[in-house]
């Protein structure tokens, strides 16, 4: 699969990807103009503002309904899994929105690329080990803030009390499909605020095209830790001294010693974090291969 962009020309296109046939189509080339694609042209960053709260709210949402026994501790780094740059890209590429984006840097294609190439040996998610283009991510989010606007949502209310909630939205809340109504009693109930839609008919449809386009969603038994935070537990569990060396600035290296033995290297120029988790990851495993050996004689 090649990173190839082609001009928006055929919106029909991205309207059978999505499943959604927009009255606006504006809205839907608006959310495939990068900032670069021209000067002063009108980009997709303020869908892209919508639909980063969107997503956010339909994945709490989702998990509220799902996962009533998991607590906030659990469920926050649920959703963030599901709606993470790196979850974001995937879902641009497996849809093939990479190919329909308006660029004007030729740099960005080559990223996509890379990124591209590397997802093979990370099906699911690499937790942090792969530079996932934003401006992928930054797609996906304006589609679904294109796809909630073009869809006549409602202005974000804000209620003062729970009472004025349950008093003007009592009919629909008795009728949303899969428990919505106790979600937003839940945000009431918690911050006084909740976000409306003006039918049920675009509602419904909305959250369908949402949820089709973040597939395969992230379940509380695919979720893994980050690879600094594996690295720490495992050390602090057989009472092993971690120590990180930041090269980056240098070199765009992480080293890691365990027991003043350097047991990682990671390096990503392009971004510090990356380098951070390839290091952490790969001392995590050599630390992981010398407990099930029983080498801990050598110091580890």
């Amino acid at each position: 699969m090649r990173a190839q962009t082609k001009s928006v020309q055929n919106l029909e296109e991205i309207e059978k990807i999505i499943g959604y046939s927009f009255n606006d189509r504006s809205l839907l080339r608006q959310a495939f103009t990068h900032p670069s694609y021209q000067r002063d042209c009108v980009s997709y960053e303020r869908l892209e503002y919508v639909g980063d709260s969107v997503l956010n709210l339909l994945i709490t949402k989702e998990q509220f309904s799902m996962y009533s026994e998991l607590p906030p501790g659990l469920l926050t780094p649920l959703r963030a899994a599901n709606v993470d740059t790196e979850k974001l890209a995937r879902v641009a590429i497996q849809h093939n929105f990479h190919r329909y984006i308006r660029l004007g840097n030729p740099v960005l294609i080559k990223q996509i690329q890379a990124f591209i190439d590397a997802l093979p040996k990370h099906p699911l998610h690499s937790h942090g080990l792969i530079n996932a283009p934003k401006v992928l991510a930054d797609v996906v989010e304006s589609t679904v803030g294109a796809v909630f606007v073009d869809s006549n949502y409602s202005i974000d209310t804000t209620w003062e009390t729970a009472e004025a909630i349950v008093k003007q939205t009592n009919t629909q809340m008795r009728i949303w499909p899969n428990g919505l109504s106790c979600f937003i009693v839940h945000l009431v109930a918690r911050s006084s605020v909740a976000i409306l839609y003006n039918t049920l008919e675009h509602c419904i449809g909305f959250m369908q095209v949402a949820s089709d386009l973040l597939k395969p969603i992230i379940t509380p038994e695919m979720l893994q830790k980050n690879p600094v935070k594996k690295l720490f537990e495992i050390c602090q569990k057989h009472k092993l001294k971690v120590k990180l060396v930041d090269l980056w600035s240098q070199e765009g290296t992480y080293k890691v010693f365990i027991n003043n033995k350097l047991r990682g290297k990671g390096m990503c120029r392009e971004k510090k974090e990356i380098a951070l988790n390839r290091a952490a990851n790969d001392a995590y495993k050599e630390v992981v291969r010398r407990i099930s050996g029983n080498n801990f004689n050598e110091g580890c």
